[in-house]
Order: C-alpha cells, then structure tokens, then sequence
C-alpha cells in the first residue's frame, strides 16, 4: 500500500523533536459505509471529539482483520472490505513515538445493532453517528481547536488523530467527487454512442411546426423522446426544422 501523507509535530504548530529508538504503533482505519451513503464517524463527547472508525492492530492481527474487528466493536456491523486507500504515518516526536496506520473502505453486510466499547471508550461518553462525508468533516473541522484531552489520550495525541482523519476525509470526498464525475462523462460517452447506432439503424423525419405544435415520427416507439437524443448528439438548442434521413 502507498504512503497517503505523513504527520509530524509541524503540522500542530510545534517543534519536532529527534526521534531515536522511537515506540513504533501500527492501526488499522477508515471508513464504514452504509448503503445510503452515510459513513460511521464517533462522537466522544466530553472530548468534544469526532473521529473515524478505527484502533490499534492486535498481536497475531493483519490490518484487515483488525479493521473488520474495530468496525464490530465500534458500530456493531460486519463489513466487507472494498477498498485499500494506503497508509499514513505519524511522527510524534514528543512522544518518541512512530503510528502507521492503514486506511479502509468498508461496506456494511450486516448490522448486529449492538456495540462492543472499550472502557475508555465508556468513560468518554462515545456515542456513534452515522452521517454524510462533508458532515463528518465538518465536525471534525470545528471540534479541533476545542479538543478536551483524556487521562488515556492526552491533548497532544487527541489533535494527532483530528489532523488525520481531517486529511483521510478531505480525500475521500475529493476521490468520490473525481469518480462521479468520470461515471457522468462515461454516461455522457456511452449516450452519444446511443444516438449515432440509433441514427445509423432508424430514419427520422422531424418537422417543428409554429409555437407549440410538433409532430414527429420514430419508426421504432422503444426510444425516448427524438428532440431527446437529438439535443444530446448535437449538442445544441433545436432548429426550426430537422429533415433527417440515415441508415
């Protein structure tokens, strides 16, 4: 997997710290994903925290198992991994301490309606939301500069994990947003290949009359509308009259 970006004490507006001999950490985390859309994020209330599905990998783990496992725990449903996003790398130096984290894309298969929460988990009154993408990141956004540490997870680390899950939800939504719109130019490929064979197969013979008459004729009625096609192979507002004759 690609490394997606790094974090270091810079990014919270400190000075890094040599690190030697450093504690090294490896997570597993991402996004849990319904089908309306909506992702798993956790709130941690009296943290003032939102953040994303996701924990450390367990001894005798593979990343992929313990992000199945995280998803159990933390939302109650099983999910099936669809996609690999890469891993992301966190230097803080203050701790001497080194994160990799490998980042998921989970759909839900089933949901057990039950939830399995640590006991910090408990204590730092964790609800689980499920919301929209540019929701999520809005939370995660506003909460950063009100974050409230933990006895467990210092203010320090807290700001660490809003960092990243701000950057892992800026690309998801910037990747989702480039793929809609590769679907909407092969859609607008494959109709304009629609209206050629059509063109090729059928003969049309179209005449637009005074205001709001019009009478066409379309030797096969399986179609949509032919000013339809016509406008989207042409790509321009209808003439007066059309006398067309192919195939």
């Amino acid at each position: 997997m690609n490394i997606m970006f790094k974090l270091t004490d810079e990014d919270l507006g400190l000075e890094p710290k040599k690190m030697e001999k450093y504690e090294l950490r490896t997570a597993a985390r991402g996004f849990v994903i319904r089908d309306d859309g909506r992702i798993a994020i956790l709130n941690k209330a009296l943290k003032n925290e939102y953040k994303l599905i996701g924990g450390g990998v367990e001894p005798g783990e593979d990343p992929i198992t313990a992000f199945k496992r995280e998803a159990l725990e933390e939302t109650g449903c099983e999910v099936e991994i669809i996609e690999e996003l890469g891993i992301t790398e966190e230097y803080r130096s203050l701790r001497n301490f080194k994160q990799l984290s490998y980042i998921f894309v989970a759909k839900v298969i089933k949901d057990n309606g039950s939830l399995a929460l640590t006991e910090h988990e408990e204590d730092d009154d964790e609800q689980l939301l499920w919301v929209y993408p540019k929701e999520a990141i809005q939370f995660v956004k506003t909460t950063y500069d009100n974050l409230i540490g933990s006895d467990y997870m210092d203010l320090y680390e807290s700001k660490f994990v809003n960092l990243k899950d701000r950057k892992l939800l800026g690309y998801y939504i910037t990747k989702d947003i480039t793929t809609m719109e590769l679907q909407l130019h092969k859609a607008e490929a494959e109709e304009k290949e629609i209206v050629h064979n059509l063109m090729q197969l059928y003969t049309y013979e179209l005449t637009f009359f005074e205001d709001e008459t019009r009478i066409f004729r379309m030797l096969d009625n399986g179609f949509y509308s032919i000013d339809y096609y016509l406008s989207v192979f042409f790509e321009t507002e209808y003439s007066n009259s059309y006398i067309l004759k192919c195939g």
